[in-house]
């Protein structure tokens, strides 16, 4: 089976074709979102804790200690609606005919819930039950896309260095370089896919010193390489949480979540003998089809403090998420050949595979500035150590658990935030999110330095919303509807395949999440 990475990292993709499909971006593409998602409060402040009271998505991502602002129940849906755009190019590779570089692009959109949630609050002011100074005891359930998944990118170059082929022909050899005999290929393997396909054969002059020699039918490069892939799915968390708060000065919160989700992808990489110069061959088509789904548990928990009326700060922590991850894949070849010869669509055995990933542990801190009990400027940072992520399962991890020490690192999450109310119904958001990159900038594994520089992950958000009391009555039912809008942008260097000398492919990528939030407070 062929690996493909499908994120170097969360800010950025990298698909291509490797031997094994299990890898610490398996654990990483469920850190951290892409691109903000959860309630528009949420999205147009980029998540910086600037609520007067409780959002459901700061349990999923955020402070749990937000519950403990709720003074009434209450509850909310937010629809949403995710589009995606790529474009990609070889930088420096030159196009025989046009002599430009080649730019493709590509784009996609889907549209579902943000986040389903719902709290129930008891609060009495100086104290519930006779427990002098704690005010509430709130219980409340969130239901969070954490991740969408949804991506399309494309590119096109004039190899004249290396192809595919390349890639099948070392997994027809073993670690130390050894050709594999036909007869002990595994038979779920691109070596043994290819064989049937013709595109990489035994000698027929027989062994060499015990060991069987292969050549490729390409074995001089020069071919035109098409490469698109799609990757669809989503991540929802689910949160149980609790808190309370004392005398509105301090806050706690506990939250259980439970993560399931899925992903899948579909690769295509098509290379073409564009001028007639390789004998016998014409083409060949490859595609990987991989379904891999996700299921995990963790636990958070966090305090806020408000030590003067205009000043309020927190801090959380994440405990590491154990994810049991089921994945399945098959892939073909189509090749066709200039005698003819019509051997049609060959495909690979499918192949299941059940592993376990950690994902990090994370810190978080932020500080609020209530100005005038109508607006509030809000500062979030979080930090993570990616390099505590692990590969678990019956088989051996070694390689790539060190492959994941040597390209990871510790990072940072900032973000900043504002809101201001205008009247007695009308908010207005705005933010700014900047996440680091979890690689360091000149990774130490061979692997990695291939794939991926360091890039940065910027979001510019905005929102707006409207509330009021039914009846006009400040403590009765409270309606609310907020809208908003984020934009995150990114850079990525990819391959399409993992090969020493391997083209690197740039890739421009924009996501924009718009949403629309309902809300009943009684």
């Amino acid at each position: 089976m062929k690996k493909i990475v499908i994120f170097l990292s969360i800010f950025y993709f990298s698909i291509n074709f490797e031997s094994n499909a299990q890898n610490g971006e398996d654990a990483i593409v469920v850190v951290e979102p892409i691109s903000p998602i959860g309630t528009a409060a949420y999205i147009g402040s980029a998540g910086s804790n600037v609520g007067d009271t409780y959002d459901p998505s700061y349990i999923n991502n955020g402070n749990p200690a937000v519950i403990g602002l709720a003074k009434k129940s209450g509850f909310s849906f937010s629809p949403a609606v995710f589009m995606q755009g790529s474009s990609s190019f070889y930088p420096g590779k030159i196009d025989n005919e046009t002599q430009v570089e080649i730019v493709s692009s590509d784009n996609s959109s889907n549209f579902g819930f943000s986040n389903l949630s719902g709290v129930f609050s008891l609060y009495e002011e100086g104290g519930i039950a006779g427990l002098d100074g704690w005010e509430a005891l709130n219980v409340g359930f969130s239901l969070n896309r954490q991740n969408n998944f949804h991506f399309r990118s494309k590119n096109s170059v004039s190899n004249e260095d290396n192809s595919l082929i390349d890639v099948f022909m070392r997994d027809a050899h073993n670690s130390n370089g050894v050709g594999i005999d036909v007869s002990m290929l595994d038979p779920t393997s691109s070596a043994a896919l290819a064989f049937e396909a013709l595109l990489i054969q035994p000698d027929p002059g027989g062994k060499i010193n015990d060991e069987t020699v292969w050549y490729s039918i390409v074995p001089n490069a020069g071919v035109f390489q098409h490469h698109s892939s799609e990757t669809t799915g989503k991540l929802w968390e689910s949160a149980l949480s609790v808190g309370s708060s004392y005398n509105d000065k301090f806050y706690l919160g506990l939250a259980f979540a439970m993560q399931r989700g899925f992903y899948s992808r579909e690769i295509s990489h098509k290379e073409v003998d564009q001028n007639n110069e390789i004998l016998f061959f014409k083409s060949f088509l490859y595609t990987q089809s991989v379904l891999t789904t996700i299921q995990g548990y963790n636990v958070k928990v966090g305090f806020m403090a408000k030590p003067i009326y205009w000043l309020r700060v927190g801090g959380s922590f994440k405990a590491p998420s154990v994810l049991t991850m089921t994945e399945s894949d098959a892939s073909t070849i189509t090749p066709e050949y200039d005698d003819n010869r019509d051997l049609g669509t060959i495909q690979s055995r499918l192949r299941e595979t059940l592993y376990q990933t950690s994902t990090p542990m994370n810190f978080a801190a932020d500080v609020t500035v209530l100005i005038w009990e109508t607006a509030a400027i809000g500062l979030t940072y979080k930090w993570i150590n990616y390099q505590n992520v692990r590969l678990r399962s019956t088989s051996s991890f070694f390689d790539e658990n060190d492959d994941i020490q040597s390209t990871y690192k510790n990072t940072s999450n900032i973000g900043i935030g504002g809101r201001a109310d205008v009247g007695k119904i009308f908010t207005v958001r705005a933010g700014y999110k900047l996440s680091g990159s979890p690689a360091h900038e000149n990774p130490t594994s061979a692997k990695s330095s291939k794939l991926d520089a360091a890039f940065n992950k910027s979001s510019l958000s905005a929102g707006f919303g409207f509330h009021g009391f039914l009846g006009g009555d400040d403590d009765g039912t409270e309606i609310f509807l907020d809208f908003a809008f984020v934009s995150t942008k990114f850079k990525s260097l990819s391959s399409s395949y993992d090969l020493e000398g391997a083209y690197v492919n740039e890739n421009h990528s924009v996501f924009n999440t718009g949403v629309v939030t309902f809300g009943v407070n009684f």
